[in-house]
């Protein structure tokens, strides 16, 4: 995933000042970044390792309204709320939430409007309804189950569409073995065919296989917008006209006055 965004930005000719990574420790991550002067940083990593990026920016500096940190919207809520430890010292929870003030999140979107109807012709609202009253409890302490959900229908669409082409080559899915690249080929144009508004919102793909869905951006507080690097202005400053005129028409007199003395010294020089 993270490849894929390097190429996208280097398409977009947005600068990439660097990537790290590291296992345990997180120091040497942090400080390549600081030096390489990085302001806008997209992180991809779990809690664990989270809450040592974190700490090791809060020791190097690395917040503030200079900063800006992008990361993922599927961590657990709260999970700064705790003390860490790492190479350059302690962190308390104020001082990793001082780190992330201002933070974004992009996760997908799990659930489509209420009011929308699903491939099965029931709204999601009654859905979620249907799943909480069979399961006995709310599935929506599962987050990803939509996905689930819209994966099963799109797979039924595709399959749907591979049977009615086979009629012509007179062939069914129960004929299907995996050496068969021709029903194989078929599995993959019908997939890419697929589009409805499922569970979780349109459902559709790219010739590549990922989906094409909705995206959801949230911003833990909003007090000031960070730069992406130092700016140098240059900007004229002048001084009033008349101001100016003054002071070269007293300078001038004063060249005179300068250039009269000299010839009168010169003149009387032996008197």
């Amino acid at each position: 995933v993270m490849g894929k965004l390097r190429v996208r930005l280097g398409k977009a000719k947005i600068e990439i000042r660097g990537y790290e990574a590291f296992r345990e420790d997180a120091y040497d991550a942090v400080r390549s970044l600081k030096e390489r002067d990085a302001r806008i940083i997209i992180a991809n990593f779990y809690e664990k390792e989270g809450l040592r990026v974190m700490c090791e920016a809060y020791h190097q500096q690395m917040y503030g309204q200079k900063y800006v940190w992008i990361l993922l919207g599927w961590l657990d809520n709260q999970w700064w709320e705790t003390n860490v430890t790492v190479r350059s010292g302690n962190c308390s929870s104020k001082e990793l939430i001082a780190v992330i003030n201002n933070h974004f999140t992009t996760d997908s979107v799990h659930f489509a409007a209420a009011n929308k109807t699903v491939p099965s012709g029931k709204t999601v609202n009654q859905v979620i309804t249907e799943l909480t009253n069979r399961l006995g409890y709310s599935p929506q302490s599962h987050g990803y189950y939509p996905f689930a959900y819209d994966a099963i229908y799109a797979m039924a669409f595709a399959m749907n569409d591979t049977a009615n082409r086979l009629i012509d080559t007179n062939k069914s899915l129960a004929d299907f073995h995996y050496g068969d690249t021709e029903m194989a080929k078929m599995f993959k144009e019908s997939m890419d065919n697929v589009s409805f508004h499922g569970l979780s919102g349109p459902v559709s793909f790219k010739s590549t296989g990922d989906r094409v869905g909705n995206t959801k951006i949230y911003q833990m507080q909003c007090n000031t917008i960070p730069v992406a690097a130092v700016q140098t202005i240059i900007k004229p400053v002048s001084i009033d006209l008349r101001l100016f005129i003054s002071t070269c028409v007293i300078a001038a007199l004063g060249v005179c006055l300068a250039v009269s003395f000299l010839v009168f010294n010169i003149m009387y020089r032996n008197y």
